[in-house]
């Protein structure tokens, strides 16, 4: 999964759990790994063969990892971190690469096995009905009247109703949109 992670006000750079909002990860101080409840895993292909935190009861599901990854080190981490997610769909795992020059171009990647169940939940918009049907009669007609005086000017001047209808409601998607 892409992640976005936050420049902070100091110029440092760091990825902070998508649930609780926790720092996991300082782009400064790489080797200063940080971990909340929601992290299950957290892999570095820095440390061979070793999780750096390893989340309450998925002590056996890493060591299962750890011995199939040295078993077949053609598939990469993830590949089998990947099939935790498919068998719990609120994991989600996040890899977050870093790169940079040492006596040549060298990278490491994290891969973050976090568990999203606690996420907060989008609150969806409901839709507030007119209190008074008197009200909600009055602002139709209201409505009414300015298309009406729209289209009439949009008339005067050459347009054809195919154009005018396709102005009507683009306006009227950019009215809904704003509210």
């Amino acid at each position: 999964m892409s992640i976005a992670v936050d420049e902070n006000e100091d110029g440092s750079i760091t990825f902070n759990c998508p649930v609780c909002n926790a720092k996991l990860f300082d782009f400064e101080n790489p080797d200063e790994v940080c971990a909340c409840k929601h992290v299950k895993l957290y892999y570095t292909d820095a440390l061979n063969d070793e999780f750096v935190h390893v989340g309450n009861g998925m002590e056996e599901v890493a060591d299962n990892i750890i011995a199939k990854y040295v078993e077949d080190f053609d598939e990469g981490i993830e590949v089998h971190m990947e099939k935790l997610v498919k068998k719990n769909k609120n994991y989600e795992i996040f890899t977050v690469t870093t790169s940079g020059m040492a006596c040549g171009p060298c990278s490491n990647t994290d891969y973050i096995l976090i568990d999203l169940t606690d996420m907060p939940k989008k609150k969806e918009k409901k839709e507030k009905e007119p209190k008074d049907d008197k009200v909600y009669i009055k602002r139709v007609k209201e409505m009414e009247k300015a298309i009406s005086n729209y289209v009439r000017e949009c008339r005067k001047m050459g347009m054809d109703d195919k154009r005018i209808s396709n102005y009507i409601i683009y306006a009227s998607n950019v009215i809904i949109n704003k509210e």
